[in-house]
């Protein structure tokens, strides 16, 4: 390593108690706007990656009607799933959605159960997508 060159690592600067005082965190229920919210990022993602995966083609009207049924599919399927974390004083909130399935292998037939969850942190009315981002949260 170059010795001008300092190793990035972090360290805890708040710890449970601090960090919820400093944010305002406080857990609770999605609400409706929320919900419809999240499924549409969740929707026009999904049908965007289709889209390119697949190479299809369609045009403006037929991405929007695709988008409005998936968005009612994830209200449902999201609805139960669905919790959000609110950092009342920073104006962020963090959206978990948690998820359960059950696969099973082709040659030896055992299932497995797999759980998991995607996060979701919406701040100033922007989306970012947590478990596929290392962005940084705060710089200070």
């Amino acid at each position: 390593m170059d010795a001008n060159q300092k190793p990035n690592y972090c360290e805890l600067v708040m710890d449970f108690d601090e960090a919820n005082d400093y944010t305002g965190a406080i857990w609770r229920e999605v609400r409706a706007d929320e919900l419809e919210e999240v499924a549409r990022y969740y929707a026009e993602d999904e049908i965007s990656s289709e889209r390119r995966v697949f190479g299809e083609e369609m045009d403006t009207v037929e991405f929007q009607i695709r988008v409005e049924k998936r968005i009612a599919e994830a209200i449902e399927e999201y609805r139960p799933l669905i919790r959000v974390l609110d950092l009342v004083k920073l104006n962020i909130q963090i959206f978990h959605v948690f998820s359960l399935s059950i696969s099973r292998t082709k040659v030896t037939n055992e299932l497995f159960l797999e759980d998991g969850m995607s996060k979701l942190l919406k701040k100033d009315g922007v989306f970012t997508d947590l478990s596929l981002s290392d962005e940084i949260l705060f710089n200070f």
